[in-house]
């Protein structure tokens, strides 16, 4: 995951801008969640625009405005390349409760974070809003879903206590092959 310091923030005419220590990797349409900089601007937001050389981003805030006050917080740019729908597809069920759909969308978040950093890590240089292809999209499903059904289990797939244990087979090399890691990287 993309992560980034904001040294300064402030608000003009329902536009939000946030200094930061670079803006090295940042685009317009990004989505990012800021942290640690205080009321109106911590949350979600789209870019808008990058200045490479003043080092800011805007997004759309309706809000009072604010002048510029140094700050110490965080933006990270969120993956989106699987979604709550997605895994919920996947799985063929509705979450039940409100602490379901949390959690589900926490394993999203989750997926999406780890096959991207996963992925770096292996030598590819992806965007965070665009999947890289559908087996990458697949991947990050099948692990997000994985992440899910995992919930309230020791180390596996939560499962009935009078049936045999038998561990998942294939799932995490399956998961690893779609998304292009754990191989070489072709050119």
């Amino acid at each position: 995951m993309l992560t980034k310091t904001v040294t300064a923030a402030s608000l003009t005419d329902d536009v939000a801008r946030l200094t930061l220590a670079d803006v090295v990797g940042l685009e317009v349409g990004y989505t990012t969640r800021t942290a640690g900089v205080g009321h109106p601007f911590d949350g979600q937001h789209t870019i808008t625009a990058v200045d490479t050389t003043e080092l800011w981003i805007e997004y759309e805030k309706n809000h009072a405005n604010i002048v510029e006050v140094d700050v110490t917080g965080l933006l990270e740019v969120l993956v989106t390349w699987a979604d709550d729908a997605d895994v919920v597809d996947f799985l063929g069920v509705e979450p039940a409760s409100q602490s379901d759909e949390d959690y589900l969308a926490l394993c999203v978040e989750a997926a999406n974070s780890w096959v991207f950093e996963r992925r770096r890590k292996s030598g590819y240089s992806d965007l965070p809003n665009a999947v890289p292809g559908s087996d990458v999209k697949l991947g990050t499903i099948l692990y997000a879903g994985s992440l899910y059904r995992e919930r309230g289990s020791v180390d596996s797939f939560a499962s009935f206590q009078d049936m045999p244990t038998v561990a998942p087979v294939g799932t995490m090399g399956q998961i690893l092959r779609l998304i292009g890691c754990n191989r070489p990287r072709v050119h």
